[in-house]
Formats: structure tokens, sequence, C-alpha cells
């Protein structure tokens, strides 16, 4: 069977995996590509994970996430987002969900291009925003004005 086709890409900080084959979003900031990804300070180190959304997959495959700044320049790499080597897709009739994550210093504000990419070609892209957090953007009831 091919790869998925990928429909969606959730954006959080990270996910915990729980019992009966589910999962917990931490720090829930949205879907790509109308996100917005509100960082106090550019230079530390960013955590966030790319929940990739699709149909049925069956197959082993080699996975990774490229995530690149607003000039193009790819800022992932092995040690800041490890890659899935021989990954084994059973999601049958079901669904896939591929959790990728990217831990560093993304360098600059702006518009990011992510890509899912699968044995080296990429099947799904889209674009997440991050920007600067002001002191006055504290959540009110979980939401931030």
């Amino acid at each position: 069977m091919a790869f998925a086709k990928i429909d969606a890409c959730l954006v959080c900080e990270g996910v915990r995996p729980e019992l009966n084959n589910k999962n917990i979003l931490l720090g829930f900031f949205g879907i790509a590509p109308y996100v917005q990804v509100r960082l106090p300070n550019i230079s530390t180190p960013a955590s966030l994970c790319f929940v990739f959304c699709g149909g049925a997959a069956e197959g082993k495959f080699n996975i990774r996430l490229r995530l690149d700044d607003p000039t193009g320049t790819e800022v992932t790499n092995p040690t800041n987002s490890p890659h899935i080597k021989d990954g084994v897709l059973m999601s049958g009739k079901g669904s896939t969900n591929i959790f990728l994550a990217f831990q560093g210093i993304l360098g600059r504000f702006g518009t990011f291009r992510v890509g899912l990419l699968v044995d080296d070609v990429e099947q799904y892209s889209t674009t997440v925003g991050i920007e600067p957090a002001s002191a006055s953007q504290q959540p009110v009831f979980g939401l931030i004005h």
C-alpha cells in the first residue's frame, strides 16, 4: 500500500502517549497554515510538534520533518528533529497520525515552511507563522487576546 494521503497538520508543543492507542496533545497551538505560534524569545530553543493526519497506510517508511525559515534555510537536522527510520505503518482502513518533533533554535520570526518527507520525497507541505509574544499576551480562559 502507498503512503497515506495527508490532509492536515496540527501544531503543538509536544505529545504524550496514553493507553488504548490515544495521545494527549500538549500546548496545542492550532492547525497549519492558520496557526500563529507566539514565542517570547527567538534565540532560545523552541519545542514544536507537528502532527500529520491522513488516510490509511501500510508499509515501512523513512520519515522526517523539514522546517525551513523565512529565507528558505532548513533549520531541521537529525539532532533537533530525529528522523523515523524504517517506521512501520499499519493503519489498515483507519487513519494515519505521524508525530514529528522539533526542539531547537528557530533564529528568526516569520512564516516557516513545514514539509513531511517520506523516503526523501515531500508528501505534504504547509506553513506556520512564528511571531514574538508580547508581555500583554497572557491567556484568559484559554484564549490569547
